[in-house]
């Protein structure tokens, strides 16, 4: 069971998914560009070639944080209302949850129930399912 600490740590990762993926996709296109200037380190350990520099930069934005955090909601995004037999009932709880996720005022259960064919007992615990397993594959 997740916390209430923990719950709302994972809900603003959630809403900061969009901006964490376009400064992911920014970096990645940086370095990949050779735009990267060399680091220090990697000077002085001998690397000074372009390609080597980039393969440690890639290697650095895959651990950062940020990208970590991106993965682990991907993964959770995959396992979304896997439950769910039903593809395009499916599809629509994810997106539900998603959205209300990212803005449970305007866009929860009371909102979007009526669209869906599962309760709020179930839509709760897709929610509650999604938010805990983010958690777990960020060690939360």
């Amino acid at each position: 069971m997740i916390d209430s600490e923990t719950y709302a740590i994972v809900i603003r990762y959630i809403r900061k998914y969009n901006q964490y993926c376009k400064w992911y996709d920014a970096e990645r296109e940086r370095i990949e560009s050779g735009s990267c200037p060399f680091n220090t380190e990697t000077v002085q350990h001998g690397v000074t070639d372009i390609i080597g520099a980039a393969i440690e930069a890639l290697e650095r934005l895959e651990d950062a944080h940020k990208t970590r955090v991106i993965r682990a909601i991907d993964n959770a995004k995959y396992y979304l209302c896997a439950d769910i037999d039903d593809d395009a009932e499916a599809k629509r709880t994810r997106k539900a949850v998603w959205i209300s996720c990212l803005d449970n005022n305007n866009y929860g259960y009371a909102h979007t129930g009526e669209y869906l064919k599962c309760s709020k007992t179930e839509f709760d615990r897709h929610k509650r399912d999604f938010v805990q397993r983010i958690a777990d594959n960020l060690g939360l």
